[in-house]
């Protein structure tokens, strides 16, 4: 599954993450798919048939986590795989969740809503007051 992922060009998925992560998000997932394909934690028969497939997916991962781990880069990233009417709704999509969330008291639910408002649009102060 992972290796088709190689596939899309869209940084988020190698990940699988939404397009709407957020640094945190970002950085755990690429902790967690580099530790699983770590050389060291694959099993010897595995890493004899799949090393090639492993390399590619651990290089990838790297070129990933450049391009998402800083706010630009991430948003330049987010300009060429998402539409621009889907960053706008899924801003009113997270911002509503967050202050719902918020209001029945789900505290992570609500922050994760709005720290994906505040990554989409650093400018919206409706979310950094909230956070």
């Amino acid at each position: 599954m992972r290796i088709e992922r190689l596939n899309e060009r869209n940084h988020f998925v190698l990940f699988g993450l939404h397009w709407s992560a957020y640094s945190e998000r970002i950085e755990a997932a690429y902790r967690r798919e580099r530790a699983l394909f770590d050389p060291a934690n694959v099993p010897n028969d595995i890493l004899a048939h799949m090393g090639k497939d492993i390399d590619r997916l651990l290089e990838a991962y790297e070129v990933a986590w450049e391009a998402l781990r800083w706010r630009a880069s991430r948003r330049a990233h987010r300009a060429v795989v998402v539409e621009e009417g889907a960053l706008k709704n899924a801003i009113e999509h997270y911002l509503g969740g967050g202050q719902m969330a918020a209001m029945r008291g789900k505290t992570e639910e609500a922050r994760d809503c709005l720290l994906r408002v505040a990554d989409l649009d650093p400018n919206d102060t409706k979310a950094t007051n909230l956070i």
